[in-house]
């Protein structure tokens, strides 16, 4: 029984990560969609793509700490 609720537990962090991941997929695309269409430089886009990186990362940071 001990085993069927460690694969529960197990699995429902993997789909968090699977969504957590899907939604920097589709936030680094919008910002790629504004660098297509010229409303962000490259320069613009890179930066905003590094905060976007840097705060998942900070934000997963915080939570090993708790």
């Amino acid at each position: 029984m001990e085993d069927t609720e460690e694969i529960q537990r197990f699995v429902a962090r993997k789909m968090i990560d699977t969504e957590a991941y899907d939604d920097i997929v589709d936030k680094i695309e919008e910002e790629k969609a504004l660098k297509d269409e010229e409303k962000l430089t490259t320069k613009e886009f890179v930066t905003h793509a590094r905060a976007i990186l840097v705060g998942i990362k900070n934000e997963n940071t915080s939570k090993e700490h708790r």
